[in-house]
């Protein structure tokens, strides 16, 4: 199979990277490490500043930030600002842009949205631009309810959706609880606001029913707004067994999402997350085929072999997509 450049939406690098001083870019155990990126052809890779729901969210949120100044400045030969008019490539750094999971870490929680919105302006001046935010994370907050949650849109979260608007920043789904994405779509209208909406890393909740999943209605909904999907490699939003892999793709198709899939693998140290292994009763996390970011080209042959794509079906969901969503969003 050709070799094409990957597009992926969503990796823990950063908050792997701070969570212990001694960790380094180069450790395999962040699943999303330079090698395996570079052995994985990842050209363009959405960072993200994830934040628990916790006191201590906004100082998580900072260290980050500063976490993705050094890789910047200090690893200018392994990763680069990512620009939207530049094509990408699989040669020299990686492209990597910020994005937020959990919106919940703009500010302390005893201050107000403003000043979270202060924030990240602050941040957008930083690092040119922010792909998406995800309100929430799993459970509930000042903005609303996640995953796990019956919680819809709150005061603050209508502030920051407000905001949003017109700056190229898409409202991600992918924690979202399902009254919240309901409200979110409702309040876009009501408000004719200017947003993109993606879910930047969720599987198809009819083949695996577990609540961070998709319905269909939200994927035709994003269908609809032409934004983006990207396919998770955690195993229990997979299913039972790794061929269900397929099983997500072709489910999207079905419903006509073959130009919003793209990747968003996900890719997490497991240990830095107990609660998931409780919850989900595993060890490991990941089906050993599509374990960390090297996996993208056989996924993509694992793609091609099982639901007969074309080169040109490869291409859209290696890059192609990706591509294609930035022209209209940035144009």
């Amino acid at each position: 199979m050709k070799s094409y450049p990957i597009a992926d939406l969503h990796n823990d690098l950063l908050s792997f990277l701070t969570t212990h001083p001694k960790r380094s870019t180069e450790n395999p155990e962040s699943r999303g490490s330079h090698p395996q990126m570079k052995q994985g052809n990842v050209a363009f890779q959405a960072l993200t500043m994830y934040t628990a729901t916790e006191p201590s969210s906004y100082m998580q949120g900072l260290k980050q930030l500063d976490m993705l100044d050094s890789l910047l400045s200090s690893h200018s030969e392994k990763y680069t600002l990512w620009n939207p008019r530049s094509p990408l490539k699989t040669e020299g750094p990686i492209a990597v842009a910020l994005v937020l999971e959990n919106a919940h870490g703009i500010c302390e929680e005893s201050q107000s949205i403003d000043v979270g919105i202060s924030n990240l302006e602050k941040a957008l001046l930083r690092f040119k631009n922010i792909i998406y935010i995800s309100l929430t994370w799993n459970f509930e907050n000042r903005l609303g309810g996640g995953c796990g949650s019956q919680i819809g849109l709150k005061e603050d979260g209508k502030r920051l959706l407000e905001w949003m608007h017109q700056k190229k920043i898409a409202v991600d789904l992918s924690h979202a609880s399902d009254f919240l994405v309901d409200d979110i779509f409702n309040f876009i209208e009501k408000k004719t606001l200017d947003i993109p909406v993606i879910a930047s890393h969720s599987n198809m909740r009819s083949i695996t029913k577990v609540d961070r999943n998709l319905p269909d209605l939200f994927v035709q909904e994003i269908i609809r707004r032409k934004g983006l999907i990207g396919l998770n490699f955690f195993a229990p939003f997979i299913g039972t067994h790794v061929h269900q892999v397929a099983d997500h793709v072709s489910h999207l198709f079905s419903l006509g999402g073959k130009e919003q899939l793209c990747f968003g693998g996900d890719f997490f140290h497991l240990e830095d997350f107990f609660n998931l292994q409780e919850k989900y009763g595993i060890k490991e996390g990941f089906f050993s085929e599509f374990s960390n970011a090297s996996c993208y080209p056989y996924a993509l042959s694992f793609l091609e072999d099982h639901l007969d794509l074309s080169e040109k079906e490869i291409q859209a969901v290696a890059y192609g997509n990706f591509q294609n969503y930035v022209q209209r969003t940035y144009s």
